[in-house]
């Protein structure tokens, strides 16, 4: 089961009422609250990362779950750090980043990265995270499903999570995953991931007030029909702004909003697909 919210929008600025522009399947119902960290037990996670392998992971003892188990103690309730190479991404239906992570004897597990924008998940605390993850994979790995991934050894540290089998691709034989993740970096060999870096964003002032200036360079030349689309916290699309592209590499403009004070994310689009997304507090 899913649970689908409808956006509506017409051309500079979006909101509710208007002509239908997209649908977003977002997020889920199968123990939701636990994969995005609003559950009950939630304050009962050591957030303090275990460092460890996957191999050592993916042969913990884990209980078959059921689809409303609450956090399951002792295992749902560390944080681990595992260093590993991405050999597949998939892009969900339901907006999801699904990583398959493998070592050096081809074991695989599964890393999930939740889209920020949807409800819950939108009100987490650990939303902030959640943005910087996808922020690192839209930077590093290309829009969509890729089945090649070819990315130097990350870092990854996530929730462990334990899923219900259900045909995943790269799932571990125990059915652990790090889910939600938390962080990814690529591992300490001499990168240096300012040079690497395809997308420069800056989006402030943070906390602004009647306007925001955004400033986007893409090292690739390839931003087209750009725009910022703001969301509050119940994962409403509320406003839309046109992004003028100088170049095809550059984006300096300064918007000027009506937007309500409260806490909303941003999502910076380039062709239709998302490039970055971002957090920003209305005074």
């Amino acid at each position: 089961m899913k649970k689908w919210i409808t956006l509506f929008c017409t051309g500079l600025s979006l909101l509710a009422g208007s002509t239908m522009a997209e649908e977003i399947l977002c997020g889920g119902t199968e123990r939701w609250s636990v994969k995005v960290l609003t559950d009950a037990n939630v304050n009962t996670i050591n957030f303090t990362p275990v460092i460890t392998t996957l191999d050592s992971l993916i042969n913990l003892p884990t209980p078959v779950p059921t689809f409303s188990n609450p956090r399951i103690a002792g295992i749902e309730n560390k944080v681990y750090t595992i260093r590993c190479h991405i050999t597949i991404k998939k892009f969900e239906s339901d907006y999801d980043y699904h990583l398959v992570l493998s070592d050096a004897n081809n074991h695989t597990l599964i890393a999930e990265s939740p889209d920020p924008v949807c409800a819950t998940a939108s009100s987490s605390a650990h939303v902030n995270e959640f943005i910087a993850v996808r922020n690192f994979i839209d930077a590093h790995i290309a829009w969509g499903n890729v089945y090649n991934v070819n990315l130097p050894d990350v870092d990854v540290t996530g929730v462990a999570f334990v899923d219900i089998e259900h045909g995943q691709t790269g799932v571990a034989p125990n059915n652990i995953e790090l889910h939600p993740m938390l962080d990814i970096r690529f591992a300490p060999v001499g990168i240096d991931e300012l040079k690497d870096k395809v997308l420069s964003v800056d989006v402030s002032p943070n906390p602004f007030n009647d306007h925001i200036r955004v400033h986007v360079i893409s090292r690739l030349n390839s931003l087209q029909q750009c725009s910022i689309q703001f969301f509050n916290t119940n994962a409403s699309l509320v406003a839309e702004y046109t992004l003028p592209v100088i170049n095809h590499n550059t984006i300096s403009e300064t918007v000027k909003t009506t937007l309500p004070p409260g806490t909303y994310i941003y999502r910076i689009k380039s062709g239709g697909k998302m490039i970055y997304d971002g957090k920003l507090i209305r005074e």
